[in-house]
């Protein structure tokens, strides 16, 4: 998840010097059990700012599906762990925040799980080169290949 997390960060920072300073304005964490996964954040996030969420369930196969009512999250890769000794399911996703966000961000596993959730809030991206439908893609290597 580290390195997942370090390629879309280095994204945000390719476009920093084209548009601006780019800032992690927050972020929040949540972990539970269940089919209803949720954050609620505590955080001031301002129309035009990136949310990233990364969310993690025990558990291979199924599916997470973003729960957010009529804004969903754009959704950047869902997949199994590649690592044959670990059962686990994540999803990233990112949306570009409106006028007023909710309090919390809610996704739905398919059956009862450990879960857990990352978002990370960042100000000063130009919104309209980030919020793209994302292609499909597969990712290859390993988790050992760095």
């Amino acid at each position: 998840m580290k390195a997942v997390t370090s390629v879309m960060l280095a994204f945000l920072l390719v476009h920093q010097t084209a548009f601006g300073v780019i800032v992690n304005s927050g972020n929040a964490v949540a972990a539970g059990t269940g089919t209803s996964a949720s954050v609620t954040h505590g955080l001031t996030i301002n129309s035009g700012d990136v949310v990233l969420a990364f969310i993690n369930k025990n558990g291979a196969g199924g599916t997470i599906t973003d729960d957010n009512g009529a804004t969903p999250f754009v959704e950047a890769l869902e997949e199994d762990s590649p690592a044959a000794a670990v059962e686990m399911r994540y999803l990233i996703a990112s949306r570009v925040a409106g006028a007023s966000e909710p309090a919390a961000y809610a996704f739905a596993l398919n059956v009862s799980q450990n879960w857990s959730i990352h978002i990370r809030v960042f100000s000063g991206v130009h919104a309209s080169v980030w919020d793209v439908v994302p292609a499909v893609g597969t990712r290859t290597g390993s988790p050992s290949d760095g």
